[in-house]
């Protein structure tokens, strides 16, 4: 999907201080909105629909006023940015700095997205490229990624990342490219669908939605991912964790979208895979993890 700007948008600038190719321009939509609400607002609605566009399964999309609210929501930490080629939206990532309990800051990309107009650009490098300079700067030591191993989607889901453009192990080795690596360890992401009833702020606005079924009261949790990771800086080139290193670091992802996660039977799964562990070590992506699980999806390409 492509968003043109209006003539009188030229105040969108991203206020940002990383150098981006010239041809490009990337604007924060936290910045956006503190510019001109109803210019950002359009800028938000062209990202969202990239959005839903690239993730066609509703349970990996976040629910649109949530991911608005959270635009300029002041305790949030993530940052949502647009990427424009000669005017034009071509794409979107937004990501997270969170810290742990145990260990230094980390950033995680949610979300990266790039229209079919814009292939062959490599901006998905340029996006890549752009959140971990940022996260850096804003002292994130390691990046984290989530996507989809290939050996634990459904006949359903591959068709989605099919119908998408990219399959999971095309995906995987774009994401390999970038220099990523992953935990050889379980990883169940809560749902994106459910962590919506959990804001108080949105609970006047959302509530009546739930009971209209709407937004649906839960939906069922990713099995079917992998947590791929990345040192930004020599000294945090790590080749294993500790289970409770791992944990933290799950807990603070998690923790940040404000589901209410802990005692799911997933979380129970979860968690009695990674106890059965003693280091979780970090694996290329073009390797399988090792770990077992009381049960996994049929295991497909």
């Amino acid at each position: 999907m492509v968003h043109r700007r209006d003539k009188d948008d030229s105040t969108l600038k991203s206020i940002d201080s990383l150098e981006v190719p010239s041809d490009l321009e990337m604007v924060s939509l936290r910045d956006a909105f503190k510019t001109s609400e109803g210019a950002a607002t359009e800028l938000f609605k062209g990202y969202y629909e990239g959005l839903r566009r690239a993730f066609l399964d509703p349970s990996e999309v976040p629910f649109e006023p949530l991911l608005r609210y959270k635009q300029t929501a002041p305790k949030t930490a993530l940052r949502t940015f647009c990427c424009l080629h000669k005017g034009k939206l071509v794409g979107g990532a937004q990501y997270q700095v969170l810290t742990p309990s145990i260990g230094p800051k980390f950033g995680v990309i949610e979300y990266i997205w790039v229209s079919d107009e814009a292939r062959g650009l490599k901006l998905g490098s340029r996006l890549v490229e752009y959140l971990e300079r940022s996260a850096r700067n804003r002292g994130a030591s390691i990046m984290l990624g989530e996507f989809h191993d290939p050996l634990l989607l459904s006949e359903r889901q591959h068709a989605l990342d099919e119908v998408s453009g990219i399959s999971a192990s095309e995906r995987l080795d774009v994401w390999r490219s970038w220099g990523y690596r992953q935990f050889n360890a379980p990883y169940h992401a809560p749902p994106e669908g459910e962590r919506v009833q959990w804001i108080p702020e949105l609970s006047y606005r959302l509530n009546p939605l739930i009971l209209q079924g709407l937004v649906p009261r839960e939906m069922p949790w990713s099995t079917h991912c992998t947590l791929g990771i990345k040192a930004l800086q020599p000294e945090f080139e790590r080749e294993s964790y500790s289970p409770a290193e791992y944990l933290a670091i799950v807990h603070a992802y998690w923790d940040s979208s404000s589901v209410k996660y802990r005692g799911h039977d997933e979380y129970n799964r979860f968690l009695a895979a990674l106890n059965s562990l003693e280091t979780v070590s970090i694996l290329p992506l073009s390797e399988p993890r090792t770990f077992t699980m009381e049960s996994k999806p049929d295991k497909k390409r």
